[in-house]
């Protein structure tokens, strides 16, 4: 389910129709996910993580182009007046719609605090686009 910062319910427009597999997937989650509607796209965070360590990883849905669209997944800076992130990568979807074996994988690497034991096996690491804030 995703929920604003004061937990009630929100929908979720996908930023693109590449995207909408994601979304529905957050939206039909037994998991809980935070959006941020300060930022760009669609941005959560998994708020009963796996990670002992507090949950700072994220999963941004935004559109480069009608036909492309990406999942990219990073954790934010901890220093409040920073807006520098640490990548971990992107799922990228070129003209089709990501398999339910990419979303599945791509939300238990969220959940799982982006441990790399976890990674999504289509995951890449260097890509030439801006990842907009």
């Amino acid at each position: 389910m995703i929920h604003d910062a004061h937990g009630r319910p929100v929908t979720v427009e996908a930023p693109s129709p590449l995207l909408v597999p994601w979304v529905t997937a957050l939206q039909d989650s037994q998991d809980s996910y935070e959006l941020d509607s300060s930022r760009a796209g669609v941005d959560v965070r998994c708020v009963n993580t796996a990670d002992l360590r507090g949950g700072r990883g994220r999963l941004k849905l935004f559109a480069l182009e009608p036909t492309t669209a990406v999942a990219f997944f990073y954790k934010p800076s901890r220093l409040p007046q920073s807006t520098d992130r640490f990548a971990y990568g992107a799922l990228v979807h070129r003209r089709m719609p990501p398999t339910v074996e990419e979303v599945r994988s791509g939300l238990e690497f969220l959940r799982r605090g982006l441990h790399p034991d976890a990674r999504p096996q289509a995951l890449r690491r260097a890509f030439s686009f801006d990842v907009p804030h």
